[in-house]
C-alpha cells in the first residue's frame, strides 16, 4: 500500500467527537500498551485471525490501538524546568489541555512527538529564554497531563491552533518527531508563524500506519478500513497526505535536523521533507538517534542561532 498512489485528502471542518470512546477495548489496550513498537507474536496471530474472520471489528480495534499513545512520565531531570513553568489549561473538543510557559518576549511554541510530552523538550527552555523568547508548550490530548485516552495528529493540530489563539501570535515553532507533521497540518488550516524547526520529522503518517499494521498483525484490507474510519472521524484523510501535500507549498524559513542513525524515522524521511519545503535547511547529525537530538548542545545552539536570525532581507 503506497500512499503516493493515493489522492491527497483535505481538511473537512472540525469534528467534536473524540476518537475511540467505546470502552470495549480496554482489555486489548492492557496487553498492547504501546502498539507503535513490538507486539507479542500470540497477539499478532490473534489480530491476523480476527482480520480474516471479522474485519469490521478488527478495523475498529486497529483504529483504537493506533490512536492510543503511551502516556510518558515526568523524568527527574526534567522536574526543575517544569517546576518553574507558568501553567495554564484550556478546553479543546471537551477535554482539558495543559500548557506551560516560561519567560517573556516573542513566543516560541514547543511541540513534542507521539507518546511524549512537553517536558521531553525541557533542555530547550533555558537557552530559548536566555535568547529573549517566551517559550510555550502543551501536552497534546491524551499525552502528559492533558486529558484523554486516545487522540490523532489531526486533534493535536486542533489543540495547537487553540493554544496559539490563547497565547498570542507565534514567532516560531520547534517540533520533535510527529510534531513537525502536526505543525504543517495546522499551517494548512490557518495557523500563522514566522519560522520553524523540525527535529527528526516524519515525512508522512502512512509510514507509521504501515509499520503499526505490520507489527500488530492486521491485514492490509483491515488497515485501509481503519484508516478510512479515522478519516471519517477526523474529517482529514491524513493517511493520504504525502510529503508534497503536507509539507509542500510553504516558503517560511525552516530548519530540519535529523540523525543518520534514527531508528524511528529514517533519515530519508527528513530528506523528503527538505525537498518538499522550498528553501528549507537540512542539518544531518550522527550518533544521536531519535531522542537525544532534542538535548544535544550543538543541535540546541544551531536552533537558537536559526531562530535569532534577522528576518529582514
Amino acid at each position: 500500500m503506497n500512499q503516493h498512489d493515493r489522492n491527497p485528502g483535505s481538511p473537512a471542518g472540525d469534528r467534536t467527537r473524540p476518537i475511540g470512546t467505546d470502552p470495549d477495548f480496554s482489555a486489548v489496550e492492557s496487553v498492547i500498551p504501546n502498539t507503535r513498537y513490538q507486539v507479542p507474536a500470540p497477539i499478532r496471530a490473534i489480530f491476523t485471525l480476527l482480520s480474516r474472520l471479522w474485519p469490521a471489528l478488527a478495523a475498529r480495534i486497529a483504529a483504537r490501538l493506533f490512536c492510543t499513545p503511551m502516556r510518558g512520565q515526568l523524568r527527574p531531570a526534567e522536574e526543575p524546568v517544569m517546576a518553574r513553568a507558568g501553567r495554564f489549561s484550556l478546553e479543546v473538543a471537551g477535554q482539558q489541555v495543559v500548557g506551560y510557559s516560561w519567560g517573556e518576549g516573542p513566543v516560541v511554541m514547543l511541540l513534542h512527538g507521539w507518546g511524549s510530552r512537553t517536558s521531553r523538550l525541557a533542555q530547550l527552555v533555558d537557552p530559548l529564554t536566555a535568547a529573549g523568547f517566551r517559550v510555550v508548550g502543551f501536552d497534546a490530548p491524551a499525552h502528559g497531563e492533558s486529558e484523554g485516552r486516545t487522540t490523532t495528529g489531526v486533534y493535536y493540530a486542533r489543540a495547537l491552533r487553540a493554544v496559539a489563539d490563547q497565547v498570542g501570535p507565534l514567532t516560531a515553532i520547534v517540533t520533535h518527531s510527529m510534531g513537525g507533521w502536526v505543525a504543517s497540518l495546522a499551517l494548512r488550516q490557518g495557523l500563522e508563524v514566522q519560522r520553524l524547526v523540525f527535529l527528526a520529522p516524519p515525512d508522512d503518517m502512512q509510514y507509521y500506519s504501515d509499520l503499526f499494521a505490520r507489527q500488530a498483525g492486521f491485514t492490509i484490507p483491515v488497515q485501509e478500513r481503519a484508516e478510512a474510519n479515522l478519516a471519517a472521524e477526523t474529517g482529514v484523510e491524513w493517511a493520504r497526505l504525502g510529503p508534497d501535500e503536507i509539507y509542500g507549498g510553504f516558503d517560511l524559513p525552516l530548519l530540519i535536523v535529523h540523525d543518520s542513525d534514527d531508528p524511528v524515522s529514517p533519515v530519508d524521511q527528513a530528506e523528503r521533507v527538505h525537498r518538499a519545503w522550498q528553501g528549507s535547511e537540512l542539518m544531518i547529525t550522527k550518533g544521536l538517534g531519535h531522542r537525544r537530538i532534542v538535548t544535544d548542545p550543538a543541535v540546541i545552539a544551531r536552533v537558537i542561532a536559526f531562530l535569532s536570525e534577522d528576518p529582514s532581507p
